[in-house]
């Protein structure tokens, strides 16, 4: 027996599910996109600190702790141009600079400009 009716309520139905099940598809994705910006914001704020916190460390004339915080910096943003500067800083600071360090200072300048 062929009923039309049920057919078509069926195919309503389906339609309805794949409109709940894109909506919910793009539901996650702007989710995950929010959770990335959110990743960004925060190591961007993270940076901020350390960078802070270098200066602070300069301030305190513990340059050692100061370069290392830097370098933090780099490892996670390696051309960051506030984070070189800071450390060929901490470098200048620090007058205890073996020769190899001195080529470091020059290094974090020729990056940065």
């Amino acid at each position: 027996m062929n009923q039309p009716g049920k057919g078509i309520v069926m195919r309503e139905k389906a339609n309805q599910q794949q409109l709940i099940f894109r909506s919910i598809g793009q539901f996650r994705l702007r989710e995950e996109e929010k959770c990335k910006k959110l990743i960004y914001f925060n190591c961007k704020k993270l940076i901020q600190s350390i960078i802070l916190i270098d200066y602070a460390l300069n301030d305190e004339k513990k340059y050692q702790l100061a370069i290392e915080q830097c370098e933090k910096v780099l490892i996670e943003e390696p051309s960051h141009l506030h984070a070189q500067y800071r450390k060929s800083f901490s470098f200048k600071l620090n007058r205890k600079l073996k020769y190899y360090e001195h080529q470091q200072e020059i290094q974090c300048i020729d990056k940065a400009s």
